[in-house]
């Protein structure tokens, strides 16, 4: 802590309150090893090796494919111990558009086994990246504790007489603000939400809150010197490249007594019950000739009438919630009321077709979703749970929740508040309506978005997808978890905005069409 402090950054009693009263999990795991001083003692893809386990390079078709990994630092030394980010894909060496991740299991002594049914006939190059090693991790963790969030908000106050921005948090603690200064958002924002109060007497906190906006933050950060160089590499132009470990392995795969080009699971997706969706094994499916095939049902025939006609289909989340809008939009061939006149919007939209009594919505969600650094003025961004709460106790409806990639510039705490707002919020809509179908979206992979990569990213998406399963256990049976993790490991997916958002939203279409 008393780096951070001699960063001249922010406050003490803001830098040494922690977001929550006791650790995740996973951060008593990182924060059991000390920061990285030397950067040749992190992991080194470079030395790091990879051995194919199965006895033969030709494999039939479902046989499982077994890979070893052992990460070594930068000296070549073995590490011995796990917490590395490894990420294994396999992709069709003369076959475009076909691939498929790999199910990682770490043995917490540097050797990590990856391993996937062999789910095509073809030949399979084999890809290895140690994309976040455990040093970059533990680093990430401390700095989520001390900072809380790498992306700052401001909110607005204003009246005719004055206008104040002063800083918000998903704590109750505000740099520059004693405990008795805070206005409590929570309220507007649909989960645990702080803003310094207005200095300004002719402001309230409630009458005179106009929106908020990112303001700039602190240019230093508590990290080490060997921690910096590894946060770097990950940024910018650096992060638009995998961290391969280097390998010459590919293997064939031949077709067993059905003779089948692929697997083909027999159930349709549309059919299997709801809460199965949550206890798929990884990888949940392949990439086969640009169409992704999930690996424990089929995408069958979709019946567009439970999706476009006598329903309203409600997004709720960030712009990946925008693309599936867009995509329904085109689908539905409804009349936009609400309109996006740029191509990064963050406001409402609205479609409509009278005719099949068809509502599309989507709704850009608050915390920190905002606006850029223009101001996100109230009713702009809405709060998920709060719309949820909208919903009326008749009518067919289909809720889509997306929220992850904006949330992960703050602690991970910040989503857990989220999601427990809306697992609550959605308690209450299936009591008040029966005829509603849910859909609660997985983390992908990114590696490009944020110029500093360390302030938002993938880098936790596991951990995000145990809160997830977590969170809304008690109502699995009544809500879909739709993987997109492995899809965009498969794809090697780079974006924010995956390049795969078209086979996405088509696996989507599979879930849904389906009688609710």
């Amino acid at each position: 802590m008393s780096l951070a402090i001699a960063c001249g950054m922010l406050d003490w009693d803001y830098l040494s309150t922690p977001p929550v009263n006791e650790l995740y999990s996973f951060e008593k795991f990182y924060l059991s090893r000390p920061p990285v001083i030397d950067v040749l003692s992190a992991t080194s893809e470079t030395f790091s090796t990879v051995l194919m386990l199965n006895p033969s390079r030709t494999l039939t078709l479902s046989e499982m494919i077994q890979l070893q990994i052992d990460v070594k630092d930068g000296r070549g030394v073995p590490k011995g111990f796990g917490g590395d980010e490894i990420r294994v894909w396999f992709q069709d060496k003369f076959m475009s558009g076909t691939s498929m991740s790999a199910k990682i299991e770490d043995l917490g002594n540097g050797t990590y086994i990856a391993s996937a049914p062999a789910s095509w006939i073809g030949t399979l190059r084999v890809h290895v990246a140690v994309t976040y090693s455990r040093e970059y991790l533990r680093a990430l963790v401390y700095l989520q504790l001390v900072l809380k969030s790498f992306r700052h908000i401001g909110a607005l106050f204003k009246n005719e007489k004055a206008s104040e921005l002063t800083p918000c948090y998903h704590t109750e603690v505000i740099p520059g603000h004693s405990r008795s200064q805070i206005c409590n958002m929570t309220t507007i924002n649909g989960s645990p939400w702080f803003c310094g109060r207005p200095r300004k007497r002719q402001l309230d906190c409630e009458l005179h809150f106009a929106g908020s906006r990112v303001i700039e933050g602190p240019s230093n950060i508590p990290a080490t010197p060997a921690e910096m160089a590894l946060f770097l590499r990950s940024s910018e132009a650096n992060s638009k490249v995998f961290r391969l470990v280097p390998n010459d392995i590919q293997f064939n795969v031949v077709a067993d007594a059905s003779e089948k080009l692929f697997l083909q699971p027999k159930p349709a997706c549309n059919e299997i019950p709801i809460s199965e969706t949550w206890d798929f094994e990884s990888p949940t499916g392949f990439m086969y000739k640009n169409v992704w095939m999930p690996r424990h049902c089929h995408i069958g025939h979709l019946n567009t009438s439970y999706i476009y006609q006598d329903i309203e289909i409600i997004l709720l989340g960030d712009s990946n919630g925008r693309s599936h809008y867009n995509k329904f939009v085109q689908g539905s061939s409804c009349v936009q009321v609400k309109k996006a006149s740029t191509e990064a919007w963050h406001k409402p939209l609205l479609c409509v077709h009278e005719g099949n009594k068809f509502r599309l919505r989507w709704e850009p969600h608050t915390q920190p979703f905002m606006n850029g650094f223009k101001i996100a003025e109230i009713g702009s961004l809405n709060a998920a749970s709060v719309e949820i709460d909208k919903i009326p106790s008749k009518g067919r409806y289909l809720v889509f929740l997306n929220h992850y990639f904006h949330i992960t510039t703050a602690h991970i705490s910040s989503l857990d508040y989220k999601y427990r707002a809306i697992r609550d919020a959605l308690v209450r809509l299936f009591q008040r309506n029966s005829q509603v179908l849910v859909v609660l979206q997985s983390p992908h992979t990114s590696q490009v978005g944020w110029p500093k990569h360390y302030e938002a990213g993938d880098m936790f998406g596991h951990e995000i997808m145990r809160l997830q399963k977590e969170i809304f256990h008690d109502i699995r049976h009544k809500v879909i978890y739709f993987h997109t993790w492995d899809l965009t490991v498969a794809t090697a997916n780079m974006n924010f905005h995956p390049e795969a958002a078209h086979q996405i939203f088509t696996t989507l279409l599979g879930f849904v069409s389906r009688k609710f």
